[in-house]
């Protein structure tokens, strides 16, 4: 059952994911280098290569997390990543 649900949110949590990182790059990398902005799929492309070059599979651990789980720690992870960088940005303008 919580496999299926994780289907269910997975396009949402891909979304997100993509969505952080296009308002991310709005806040640093525009302003900074003088990049154009990139849309939803920009950052969902953005986010897909970063993760497809940088998956490290934890074998060693036995645990083995279902995909429900997995996708849940993803949506966290997307917000908490989001929130450090409004608290940044806003601290220390760019």
């Amino acid at each position: 059952m919580a496999n299926l649900v994780g289907l269910l949110v997975f396009p949402f949590a891909v979304m997100l994911n993509g969505w952080v990182v296009s308002v991310l790059w709005d806040w640093y990398i525009v302003p900074l280098l003088g990049a154009n902005s990139i849309g939803m799929a920009g950052g969902i492309g953005i986010a897909l290569i970063v993760t497809a070059m940088t998956y490290q599979r934890n074998a060693e651990s036995g645990e083995v997390k279902n995909l429900f789980e997995s996708i849940l720690e993803s949506l966290l992870r997307s917000v908490i990543i989001l929130g450090l960088g409004f608290l940044y940005i806003s601290i220390w303008p760019v």
